[in-house]
């Protein structure tokens, strides 16, 4: 990939993926940057600024290595673009973010697999991904982009709505009611509000008011899932009108890079040499 002359846009699946990449790639002493949900908002756009300033001074050799958060509303444009194989539509997205100016000789997008240990796959990508491997070189470049844009949502959705039935019917008869009703939710986005400024989180603790606007600004969205594994302290719990329950992050953060992933890499480390979180 490196290979490639820059700008460099590599899009992947999960935010680990993304910040395991960046750091691999800075410590072996490339020119990257890194965005993804991993950092909050507010770190966030000062990426977004420095990326700009890159693409503005003309600034070659270098990679940005980003989840899909950059494929709707920025405005970059690479000369090169990596995507990490999903939809039909992602790999579409991508060539938006790629010479959109027509400012490059010799621009390309490459849909890619990746293997690793550290990566970590996303499972709601896997019809989607079956949609788009349907699809040879040819058809990707003859195909006009809105047509196979839609040929492949029919074929996900087709796919998609066989395997689920297929799957609540074997779970009723099995009476797994439980599960059923876990597969028939609309919207599986069961996330927490995490506060990565500890100065923040010690104002929250002694009682100061802190607006929801700053509170965002400064905070990260984790799977609840990950809550208790992680062993996160609740600092505003869940009130009568509905607002979610708010959490501290303790590890390590860095907002110029990693984001909590600085945090969840060393974790990653530490329990693979034998640790543990108690």
């Amino acid at each position: 990939m490196i290979k490639k002359p820059g700008p460099r846009l590599l899009i992947v699946n999960t935010v680990q993926t993304a910040a395991a990449i960046a750091q691999a790639m800075r410590s072996a002493g490339h020119n990257v940057l890194h965005l993804s949900t991993a950092l909050a908002p507010v770190h966030r756009e000062l990426i977004i600024d420095r990326i700009k300033l890159r693409l503005r001074e003309r600034i070659d050799d270098w990679t940005l290595v980003a989840t899909s958060c950059v494929e709707a509303g920025m405005d970059f444009s690479f000369r090169i673009g990596f995507r990490e194989r999903a939809s039909t539509a992602s790999l579409i997205q991508i060539g938006g973010r790629v010479n959109r100016g027509a400012e490059y000789l010799g621009a390309e997008v490459w849909d890619i697999l990746l293997r690793d240990d550290l990566f970590r796959d996303n499972p709601s990508l896997t019809i989607s991904k079956r949609a788009l491997s349907y699809y040879n070189t040819n058809d990707l470049n003859a195909i006009d982009s809105t047509q196979l844009a839609t040929k492949a949502m029919q074929r996900e959705w087709t796919t998609g709505a066989e395997e689920k039935a297929t799957q609540l019917v074997v779970l009723e008869e099995n009476m797994e009611y439980r599960a059923v009703a876990e597969k028939c939710r609309v919207i599986d986005a069961d996330t927490r509000t995490v506060v990565v400024d500890q100065g923040l989180v010690q104002a929250i603790r002694k009682g100061s008011k802190v607006s929801k606007a700053e509170l965002m600004l400064y905070s990260v969205q984790l799977w609840a899932t990950k809550i208790d594994k992680l062993a996160l302290e609740l600092v505003i719990p869940r009130d009568n009108l509905g607002e979610a329950d708010v959490y501290s992050w303790p590890y390590d953060y860095d907002p110029d890079f990693l984001g909590y992933m600085e945090g969840v890499l060393k974790l990653e480390n530490f329990i693979a040499a034998g640790g543990a979180i108690i």
